[in-house]
């Protein structure tokens, strides 16, 4: 009570109303390695979004790690996550780098380089060549024709003797060792084959080739056919050429248009089995030509014989014969039109016959026949054609592509072949293009003088000359001259409108220039030297073409700048560190090589629009800082105060290009002060490097663009640099973009810097965590004791901190090892035979097989993150010092399988060593089968569910008892304390986590000694709640009509 020197009411209050908290224990941590995000500190994410958000997805590397934390945000919603990195590696390649901005240079790189090398006036001569044919007749087989050697003592002309200069122009005059002078082409060439005296029957080019001679100097003159011709023996399948009015059929119709005939048979049955083979009914008809007639007198028939005329009839045993007499009918035993078989050949003589037997090669019974007196009578060989309209081809104007149908020819055809007049001509040097466009090109005939230039046609760079009238003939000699070469292609073309440029260097080394010693013609595509300058002959000029000025960038430096923290107290703004570098990713990672920067302040933003429309989008207008500086390039009324003049300012896009190429504006920090002590006019700090370095997510400024050399200065100087100035000292571009690149994520982390990332969590009074999860840092170990320490490490943060469960979990290699042993569980028993024992660690057992959405796989990933989600989800549902196992509270979530299918004899060697089993049953899921602490001496806390209770209790005891200290130790104080205690137990004793406790705080435990030494003694006894591990069952058989009390207890 306050003192008072006279009466009155004094009132006072009194909490007696403080109970103890409920405190969260169900917030997680872990160490691992990630992609990106800051390394070195504490970050608390509460969803998986936002894991990937400030952490970056998994990857091949990382994925453990990130599935710890996932894993257990499916169960929570709060984790604490320290990123490790590795930056202590020998080799720089293999550390751990942040992205920094490339440094910029500029540079024309060069699009091509070429030679033009100079060409004197030159001047060729060369002979003309008439039109040729060339005809043989058909003797024997044929397959070749060498034009140069003679056909029939005909030759290709003209050609020069052996003395190398006599024009060789008459066949009498040709001989083998002249040196031919016209190489052909197929398109001089038109091949014929066809009955002497008609016309037509042009083979098709594909049934012929061209070649090189026989002879050494004979040049492409070869003509070989595909086919040879003269080999008759066989039955077909021919192809016959005729003219108008030379062919029928047997039945007798004439064939007025001529044309080809195919295909054809000598043989009536091969006819019907192609008619057949094509889908017909078997069906021919017959067909005969007039060059394939042979006359013979009727005078000279003796007894059966007919003698021919002609000896080279073509006829052969076998073959079908259509007889016509001489139009006045005798009677020689023949019916005109008749159809009859060739029974036997002997020179000019043939026997005939009604039948063949082409198996045995015989003929039937002669036809009888007496002599007459006309001598006009004819045999024709009769060919076999297939009926169906869709094979059979009458009179084509061309010959059939089929190649397996060949050209019939014998004695009575000819080959005709015929070579064009010459009209195009080499000439040693090709023209360039100033001399065809200006006519220069001149050509002189030995017979009528200088040619028109209407007369001829030249391309520029070509050495071919086309004759279009006046074509020289044989004995004609013809000069063309071609000037000096002055004009020269470029390839590739110079852009001069995209901003290349031409260097000319001639071979002196001297650079020419344009418009004095050469001109740009042609879009660019040629370069015409002025007449003064017209390189030498040989002479060779350099030509080099150059891009237009571009931006490049290098990425030399090495930064380490790990987080925040760091960069503010060991970087900073202007460091040496930065080399030159503006901009620095914001933490770790190859992440950010992917990003682009773009600074433009209030003079550079049409330049982006133009440049970068889609960066310039996602601002909404010019940056201004209204920070009083003054925007100098915009034109005032005279008399505008400062203070309503528009102010300079600076804006940051932050662009992400993605492997395809697409690009996304992420970030946008606008209307920043290019002054040191900028504000707006409510008084906001809006520096642009502060601001950069305060707000942005992506990236911090170390250093002023070079254009902005006086940015940073006070407010006072009014006028800042512009970066529409800046010209090429910032690169070629009027405002600033730089490319991020050179970050790394490093090699696998070590187990000391895993280690240093688990001490961040070891202050229990200031990092309020649960659970701490063990992750990949055991599999990342080099060793067996490396691996045995950091998870010891671990447990005896837990057991320290006294506040929180170590999850662990094997090796996934003892996890393999188990599996492939065919179901042992001797490898996981014997690596945490070697781990710290303690009631404050929790092991787990096996591997967790599962989805990687992110990466469209699946993984293997230890199961510690979910083992103490089920313990988070246990007390979210229930309570604390609940078991989290078994098919109730147990089932873990997104398992596909699990690496080892333990069976009871492993889950009891596993349980034996204070190991929990991790066990897949069907219809029923994955389940945590114990809920052992790592605890082999029999205690209460050797379950994990009687260690929450005490974190719990001891936790929310201990928040409510610092309410205490400083007061006095006397019985008002312990009774308070008392009842601020017990009734807590009871709530949780209401609750099933104890079956009874006692509060001991009086003068027995806070004797005169304990009080003098300042201490306070509170004793509470707990008998908490068990778990059942064992059930027993026990079903008991009777005899009908015992009373089951009488057994019960007896049993």
């Amino acid at each position: 009570m306050a003192f008072q020197v006279s009466p009155g009411v004094n009132v006072s209050e009194i909490d007696a109303s403080t109970s103890v908290p409920a405190l969260v224990t169900n917030i997680g941590a872990m160490v691992g390695r990630f992609s990106k995000g800051p390394i070195g500190e504490i970050v608390e994410v509460s969803s998986e979004e936002q894991l990937k958000l400030i952490f970056g997805e998994p990857n091949d590397t990382n994925y453990k790690s990130w599935f710890t934390a996932a894993n257990f945000l499916a169960y929570s919603t709060s984790i604490k996550v320290v990123r490790v990195a590795n930056n202590t590696a020998v080799s720089d390649a293999n550390k751990t780098l942040n992205a920094v901005s490339g440094k910029v240079t500029v540079s024309a790189a060069v699009a091509g380089t070429q030679t033009l090398t100079g060409t004197a006036e030159s001047s060729t001569a060369f002979y003309g060549s008439s039109a040729q044919t060339i005809t043989t007749a058909v003797s024997g087989t044929m397959s070749a024709f060498d034009l140069f050697q003679g056909v029939n003592s005909q030759y290709l002309l003209p050609r020069l003797a052996t003395d190398g200069s006599t024009l060789v122009t008459t066949n009498g005059a040709a001989a083998g060792t002249d040196t031919n002078i016209r190489d052909l082409a197929a398109s001089d060439i038109t091949v014929s084959i066809r009955g002497t005296g008609e016309t037509g029957g042009i083979l098709p080019a594909s049934r012929w080739s061209l070649g090189e001679s026989g002879s050494a100097n004979g040049g492409t003159t070869k003509i070989s056919l595909a086919d040879e011709i003269g080999n008759t023996s066989n039955s077909g399948p021919w192809y016959i050429h005729s003219d108008a009015n030379k062919a029928w059929s047997t039945a007798g119709t004439q064939f007025t248009t001529g044309g080809f005939f195919s295909p054809l048979y000598t043989r009536q049955t091969d006819a019907n089995a192609a008619d057949s083979g094509a889908g017909g009914t078997g069906a021919s008809h017959g067909h005969y030509f007039e060059k394939y007639g042979s006359q013979f007198d009727a005078s000279a028939i003796a007894g059966n014989t007919i003698t021919l005329t002609n000896a080279s009839h073509g006829l052969a045993q076998g073959d079908v014969v259509v007889y016509k007499d001489s139009g006045t009918p005798e009677a020689t035993g023949l019916t005109n039109s008749a159809t009859y078989y060739v029974k036997s050949v002997s020179g000019a003589d043939v026997v005939l016959s009604d039948t063949y037997t082409y198996s045995t090669n015989t003929g039937g019974t002669d036809i009888t026949m007496s002599a007459g007196s006309e001598t006009d009578h004819k045999l024709y060989k009769v060919f076999y054609m297939p009926t169906l309209s869709t094979v059979a081809v009458h009179e084509a104007a061309t010959a059939p592509a089929d190649s397996a149908i060949s050209l019939f020819a014998n004695d009575n055809d000819e080959v005709v072949i015929s070579i064009s007049q010459q009209s195009a001509f080499l000439v040693s040097e090709a023209p360039g293009t100033y001399a065809v466009t200006n006519s220069l090109v001149t050509a002189v005939s030995s017979a009528d003088g200088a040619y028109s230039a209407s007369d001829f046609t030249v391309a520029a760079n070509s050495n071919v000359i086309t004759f279009t009238s006046n074509l020289p003939i044989t004995d004609e000699t013809v000069t063309v001259t071609v000037p000096a070469r002055r004009s020269f292609t470029l390839n590739p073309a110079v852009n001069v409108s995209g901003g290349q440029t031409l260097e000319l260097v001639d071979a002196g080394g001297t650079t020419l220039s344009s418009g004095t010693h050469y001109t740009i013609v042609g879009s660019g595509s040629r370069v015409e030297f002025a007449t003064a300058s017209i390189p030498a002959d040989g002479a060779a000029v350099t030509a080099t073409i150059r891009n237009a000025n571009a931006n490049s960038f290098t990425f030399a430096n090495n930064m380490y700048v790990p987080n925040n923290t760091h960069f503010e107290d060991s970087v900073g703004f202007g460091a040496a560190a930065a080399n030159g570098h503006e901009f620095v990713a914001r933490n770790p990672g190859a992440w950010a090589n992917d990003l682009v920067i773009y600074l433009v302040d209030e003079t550079s933003l049409d330049s982006l629009k133009t440049a970068h429309p889609a960066v310039a989008s996602a601002l909404a207008g010019v940056p201004r800082a209204g920070d009083g500086t003054i925007d100098n390039s915009v034109t005032y009324r005279p008399g505008t105060p400062d203070n309503k003049k528009l102010s300079q300012g600076v804006a940051m896009v932050v662009q992400k290009v993605y492997p395809d190429g697409l690009a996304q504006n992420v970030e946008v920090l606008t209307n920043m002060s290019k002054a040191s002590d900028g504000k707006t006019e409510n008084g906001a700090r809006v520096y642009y490097v502060d601001y950069i370095n305060t707000n942005s997510k992506y990236v911090h400024i170390m250093n002023h663009p070079i254009a902005g050399g006086d940015w940073g200065g006070l407010v006072s100087t009014r006028t800042f640099a512009k970066l529409s100035e800046s010209g090429n000292s910032d690169g070629t571009e009027l405002f600033v973009r730089r490319p991020m690149g050179n970050g790394q994520e490093g090699i696998t982390p070590t187990v000391a810097q895993f280690q240093a990332g688990f001490d961040h969590f070891a202050d229990a009074e200031n990092v309020d965590v649960g659970f701490i999860l063990q992750g990949e840092a055991a599999d990342v170990a080099d060793s067996d004791d490396s691996a045995h320490g950091i998870v010891s490490h671990i447990v005896d943060l837990a057991e320290s901190r006294k506040d929180a469960v170590a999850c662990i979990s094997p090796r996934e290699v003892d996890v393999r090892a188990d599996r492939d042993a065919g179901g042992s569980s001797a490898n996981q028993i014997a690596f945490f035979s070697n781990v710290t024992s303690s009631t404050y660690a929790f092991a787990d057992s096996n591997y967790k097989y599962m989805s990687d959405k992110y990466n469209d796989k699946y993984r293997y990933v230890p199961f510690n993150a979910d083992t103490a989600g089920l313990m988070v989800r246990s007390e979210n549902d229930r309570d604390a010092w609940y078991s989290p196992t078994g098919f109730n509270r147990g089932v873990y979530k997104g398992v596909v399988k699990t690496m080892q299918s333990q069976k009871k004899a492993d889950r009891d060697a596993l349980y034996t060593a204070a190991i929990n089993p991790v066990v897949s049953f069907p219809g029923q899921g994955t389940v945590l089968f114990g809920d052992k602490t790592l605890n082999l001496n029999s205690s209460a806390f050797s379950r994990i569910n009687v260690r929450r209770l005490f974190i719990v209790l001891e936790k929310s005891i201990a928040t409510s008892a610092k309410f205490t200290l400083f007061e006095f130790n006397d019985e008002f104080t312990r009774s308070q304390f008392k009842a601020l205690i017990e009734p807590f137990l009871r709530d949780v004793q209401g609750r099933r986590g104890i079956y009874d406790f006692k509060v001991v705080c009086d003068d027995t435990n806070n004797t005169g000694e304990v009080i003098d030494r300042n201490e306070f003694v509170g004793d509470i006894f707990i008998q908490p709640a068990r778990s059942i591990n064992f059930i027993q069952l026990n079903f008991v058989a009777v005899r009908t009509g015992v009373d089951f009390n009488e057994i019960v207890g007896a049993v």
